[in-house]
C-alpha cells in the first residue's frame, strides 16, 4: 500500500527528456544554490566515470 502511493509521487515527479549518456562522456551539470534571498546557478563539468542506478 505505502509503496504505491511512493511511486506514484516519484514517477510524476521523474523527467523523461532526459539525454542517454555513458562512461567516459563529458557533461556540464547546473545546480541551484541559494544564498540568503539571491538564487544562483552553479555549472559543473567533468568526465562520467561510472553511472549507478539504472
Amino acid at each position: 500500500m505505502n509503496s504505491n502511493i511512493v511511486n506514484e509521487v516519484t514517477a510524476s515527479q521523474l523527467k523523461s527528456d532526459i539525454i542517454d549518456f555513458s562512461s567516459g562522456d563529458t557533461v556540464k551539470v547546473f545546480v541551484r544554490i541559494i544564498e540568503n534571498k539571491k538564487e544562483r546557478l552553479q555549472a559543473f563539468e567533468g568526465v562520467v566515470m561510472q553511472r549507478r542506478g539504472s
